[in-house]
């Protein structure tokens, strides 16, 4: 690898390169040692450095609210937002038009992946988990990252209590239903940062799952096997609505879908993806 090293930097002192194809470098030059940085150095998995633009699964076509957080000017920060920030750091905004997102600028880290965020909506919405608030790729003062619908809710850590002091039978048991189904998306996009501080709640028992920026790599803190899963995940498919969500899994499974999803996160993790979700398949057939 050292050496490697030493002929891209002894390669870039007098003339460009053109990539090494065992390598899949670019023709640049500096851009071939920004990728072996990247790569080599920081650790970065290949969806945490692609740039290629994201567009919606199955060619779904953006509703109105995702359509202005995407293209509406940033009015300004909102202020008075207190939510674990954790290593993505994000900013709160109001757009010009009332609406307020979420803003994740890309950065260069191991838990930090906008592709990801955006992946993890899509993925939501074609399969009918709705549990993922709107997420868009967008660029804000020149910096490309996630922009998400900010939701009025309550962090994840204080979910127990409200259980206990505030919720009705009927909320409690939506939200440990929707937990039930949180565990199977988390699964399938590989989400191995779900904590306490990574979703929100409603006392009706609604759930939201953000912060999904290190799924689909393997990386993160709280890993969890399918088979620390299991009991979650056939607990959701055995309901109507697990029953459907499973349907839309098997019938978007195809070899469009697959093209898609390595546009978005590379080969590597999209065959580790496709393995997810053929076990869902085989474990519930």
């Amino acid at each position: 690898m050292a050496l490697l090293f030493l002929i891209l930097f002894n390669s870039c002192s007098s003339s460009p390169i053109r990539e090494p194809s065992s390598l899949n470098l670019r023709e640049n030059c500096f851009e071939a040692l920004s990728y072996f940085q990247d790569r080599y150095i920081k650790g970065l998995k290949e969806s945490q450095i692609l740039d290629g633009e994201l567009t919606p699964i199955n060619n779904r076509e953006r509703s109105e609210v995702e359509l202005s957080m995407k293209f509406s000017e940033v009015e300004g920060e909102l202020t008075g937002i207190h939510r674990g920030a954790g290593s993505t750091d994000p900013t709160f905004y109001a757009l010009d038009d009332g609406i307020k997102v979420v803003w994740k600028e890309h950065k260069k880290i191991k838990l930090s992946n906008y592709r990801a965020e955006v992946l993890a909506f899509e993925l939501d919405r074609l399969w009918g988990f709705n549990l993922v608030p709107e997420t868009v790729e967008r660029s804000i003062d020149g910096g490309v990252g996630s922009v998400q619908l900010f939701k009025e809710s309550i962090t994840g850590p204080l979910l127990k209590y409200n259980i206990k002091n505030n919720m009705s039978e009927e909320a409690i048991a939506r939200v440990q239903h929707n937990l039930s189904k949180q565990s199977m998306f988390d699964y399938l996009i590989e989400n191995n940062d779900r904590n306490v501080n990574n979703y929100l709640f409603t006392l009706e028992g609604e759930l939201y799952s953000i912060d999904n920026a290190a799924s689909f790599t393997g990386i993160g803190f709280y890993q969890k096997s399918f088979a620390a899963r299991e009991e979650d995940i056939k607990a959701f498919l055995s309901t109507d609505e697990g029953e459907a969500v499973f349907k839309n899994i098997v019938s978007s499974y195809d070899e469009s879908f697959k093209k898609q999803i390595i546009e978005y996160i590379g080969k590597k993790d999209a065959r580790r993806f496709f393995g997810r979700i053929e076990r869902i398949i085989q474990v519930n057939d």
